[in-house]
């Protein structure tokens, strides 16, 4: 439910493994060498790494406090299936169902809180366009569906049939929301 666009999916992750292995890298450097400039690069590396985490964190525990509840709100008032709630705006995924998951074959904790037009940067040109144009009728509340072309977690392209599902929520629709579901 993160508002922070320049994080790519499994970007959390990747901060965190590289976090461990400048500690270790960094440690093991002063002891061959015994050279303190080394921990000292390392330190600050490691400082960088914690401040961008930090700020990730607190983004995350901001957003839930201020859009979880209408996120809940918008979800519970859904009436037909549906794989993702967005933030037609902004573009990141806020909520994704049982069947999103299936569907982008994608866990969760990857991609709540990303850009979902992450997921078909490495798709065509056509790919891009529907979802800007899924996106901008959405936000709109006008209909739309269309195949959408994207990337799974494991980097496997897929085709999925998918709509516009109308929110029954006013308050999720007047914030830019908008759900895609299957066609």
């Amino acid at each position: 439910m993160a508002t922070t666009p320049d994080l790519p999916p499994g970007a959390r992750f990747r901060m965190w493994a590289l976090f461990i292995f400048t500690l270790i890298v960094g440690i093991g450097t002063y002891w061959a060498f015994e050279r303190v400039e080394g921990l000292l690069v390392a330190g600050g590396v490691l400082l960088i790494l914690l401040y961008l985490l930090a700020g990730v964190a607190l983004t995350l525990k901001r957003d839930k406090k201020e859009i979880g509840p209408l996120v809940a709100l918008s979800v519970e008032s859904m009436t037909e299936p549906f794989w993702a709630l967005l933030d037609g705006r902004q573009g990141t995924v806020l909520y994704l169902s049982d069947d999103g998951v299936a569907a982008f074959r994608h866990s969760r904790e990857i991609l709540l809180g990303q850009r979902f037009t992450d997921l078909v940067q490495d798709s065509s040109a056509e790919a891009k366009v529907r979802v800007s144009e899924m996106f901008r009728f959405g936000v709109a509340g006008n209909p739309w569906s269309g195949s959408l072309e994207m990337k799974t977690e494991k980097g496997d392209v897929i085709k999925l049939p998918s709509k516009i599902v109308v929110l029954q929520c006013k308050e999720g629709r007047q914030a830019g929301f908008i759900a895609i579901g299957p066609n």
